[in-house]
């Protein structure tokens, strides 16, 4: 308990890549025999998705929802529901509707109010439209009830500053909405993982590329071993026609998430601009190994092939 409380606490605070090595650390420890053996198996799944979301890992994160759902509990059952969106979304798979199950003690409100983040986060993924204006406004609006005077509004408030703002602030971008994105992700600490890549993302969209950069760099070096930002910054360094630094950046980020189809695809992309079109097509298998109900992956690799 004391290294899964800790990994939470890091996880609340944006500090992914010390949550990560804290979760990793609670699923080592041998359980104590004076330790509920139902609560240990449901402590020990959750820590395995708890750093299978920051990795990326999806196949973890199924493994973890299969762990959790056999426990009769009702938060293995809530977080078996958020490990299997966190695999589905990173797996590419088509939208789905969001409904997370409630825990005894919540309010109708907070039941919505994380359905509602679920949604968002999907709709982000998605890559904008109007569902995704649509849920951010869902979202607005019970964020503001969230952090109306009460019990929950602190604990709300906190998470909001480390977590809802990057989120908030990458679907306005997606959105087109760059000054208010820019203006949602200034407060945010510099100290928060996913706050710099969206300081990043933000800047990209500004057309600022080397503020992009600084910010991806960055992301990297608190985050060393989880992969989203190198791929970000690959992606950045391929758009400039920068194709070795990408890549190095793809192999690494292919290496710490082995089961992230996000590596593989990207790299095919930058393959394929070079005219590398039997090495695009290496990747884009692997990563459609790993991501079988990709569309978007399926398209381009489709039209390489006409090529």
């Amino acid at each position: 308990p004391l290294y899964s409380n800790l990994g939470q606490a890091y996880l609340t605070l944006g500090r992914e890549q010390e949550a990560v090595d804290a979760f990793r650390r609670a699923a080592r420890v041998q359980d104590s025999r004076e330790y509920d053996a139902r609560l240990a198996v449901q402590l020990t799944c959750a820590m395995k998705g708890g750093a299978a979301g920051s990795i990326p890992d999806p196949k973890a994160d199924f493994e973890a929802a299969d762990c959790l759902s056999s426990v009769n509990t009702a938060i293995a059952a809530q977080q078996a529901v958020l490990n299997r969106m966190n695999s589905r979304l990173y797996r590419h798979d088509p939208w789905f509707d969001v409904n997370v199950p409630p825990l005894p003690d919540d309010t109708p409100a907070e039941t919505l109010f994380r359905t509602a983040i679920g949604r968002l986060r999907a709709q982000v993924v998605g890559g904008g439209g109007a569902a995704l204006a649509q849920a951010l406004a869902t979202y607005d609006r019970l964020l503001a009830e969230r952090l109306k005077p009460g019990p929950k509004e602190p604990a709300t408030r906190t998470a909001f500053r480390t977590n809802g703002r990057p989120l908030r602030a990458r679907a306005l971008a997606l959105l087109g909405h760059l000054p208010e994105a820019e203006a949602m992700i200034q407060p945010s600490p510099l100290n928060c993982y996913e706050c710099l890549r969206v300081r990043g993302f933000i800047a990209e969209r500004q057309g600022d590329a080397p503020a992009a950069q600084r910010w991806y760099a960055q992301a990297v070096r608190q985050g060393p071993r989880l992969a989203r930002a190198y791929v970000d910054w690959a992606r950045l360094l391929a758009s400039q026609r920068r194709f070795a630094g990408a890549e190095r950046r793809y192999a690494r980020a292919a290496e710490l998430a082995p089961n992230w189809a996000d590596p593989h695809r990207y790299w095919g992309d930058a393959l394929a601009a070079q005219g590398k079109r039997k090495a695009a097509l290496t990747h884009y298998d692997a990563a459609l190994k790993l991501a079988p109900r990709w569309a978007e992956l399926r398209a381009v690799r489709a039209k390489l092939l006409k090529h």
